[in-house]
């Protein structure tokens, strides 16, 4: 038994004594007693080098510890502990662990009191200051009579994992879009790493079969082009890119591409969005050939608006007027 779980023993012994309402003949003497003993329990002893150095190990880890005894009573504590729980050392020291409210906390700790590793993992709210924190707490035996907990805060790294769920959520739900095509590309070699069902729509191949092709086995281009245009996307010099795409049916498509670079499980991916543009070029293209026959037309031709300002004339026009 640690010498505070003794003092505190013994102070809880005085406590019921002086509480007693028929304190019979020699109570005082019993108190003086139980007083005596308590200071040789607390007299400061010499302190060797490695006791020092391992009370300012305790006191100064970047992480909480708190040690607690055979009924799970609190009896030690750093300042990094005190700080997570945003709590006092007098709120905490003599605080019994085995009734606080979150059971598979107070599971772990009895797990360690019979010599098994115990961990808990998530979110607690501390009974002495009433604040929420996420937390990893280790606790291990450290002699027959008692145990220690390394506690750490991990709030921070639960809020950011969130985040990055909410926006990994996010994307999968966009990605997932039925209506545009998208793909996502290994940079590096040009491997494409994914691509959505309007991508599979649009490209007539499976997940599986598209995913293991390279973007340049539909790119047109040759494999030397694919790859000095997708190190522009990578490092951002350009975003938007016209090509020609090849079908899984040996169709070819103008497709304008907006390519940027996302980052998945630590690796940074070509993240493409594929808008087919095949109709719209064939427009611009009748509607230049169209344009180039008025222009070189004999006939005279002109345009006028609703009330009757000529917008438009022809060469044939200005010859014969």
């Amino acid at each position: 038994m640690t010498q505070v779980t003794s003092v505190l023993k013994k102070l809880s012994q005085i406590e019921s004594l002086l509480n007693n309402q028929h304190s019979g003949n020699g109570i005082n003497t019993q108190i003086k007693s139980l007083v005596d003993d308590i200071r040789g329990t607390i007299t400061p002893s010499v302190s060797s080098p490695d006791q020092n150095l391992y009370r300012l190990i305790f006191e100064k880890a970047p992480i909480g510890i708190v040690h607690f005894d055979e009924d799970g009573i609190v009896t030690a504590c750093n300042s990094n502990f005190v700080k997570i729980l945003d709590s006092s050392r007098e709120k905490l020291i003599g605080f019994p662990m085995k009734k606080l409210p979150n059971k598979e906390l107070v599971s772990n700790m009895i797990k360690a009191l019979k010599g098994e590793e115990g961990v808990y993992e998530g979110r607690y709210k501390t009974i002495t200051s009433d604040k929420t924190v996420y937390i990893r707490a280790t606790f291990n035996q450290i002699d027959p009579s008692g145990g220690i907990a390394i506690v750490e805060d991990t709030t921070e790294r639960y809020l950011a994992g969130q985040k990055i769920k909410e926006s990994e959520h996010r994307f999968r739900s966009i990605f997932e879009n039925k209506h545009s095509v998208m793909l996502i590309i290994d940079p590096e070699n040009g491997q494409i790493v994914d691509a959505n069902p309007a991508a599979i729509n649009f490209y007539g191949w499976e997940l599986g079969e598209i995913k293991k092709k390279k973007i340049s086995e539909i790119n047109t281009l040759s494999k030397e082009q694919v790859e000095r245009e997708m190190e522009r996307a990578k490092t951002n010099k350009s975003h938007l890119f016209h090509f020609k795409h090849r079908l899984s049916d040996g169709t070819i498509k103008d497709v304008e591409v907006f390519s940027g670079t996302i980052r998945i499980d630590e690796q940074i991916l070509l993240f493409s969005v594929i808008t087919d543009v095949s109709d719209r070029i064939k427009k611009d293209k009748d509607l230049l050939k169209f344009k180039l026959g008025i222009e070189r037309s004999s006939n005279v031709v002109f345009i006028t608006n609703t009330d009757g300002s000529i917008g438009y004339v022809n060469k044939a026009f200005t010859d014969l007027y």
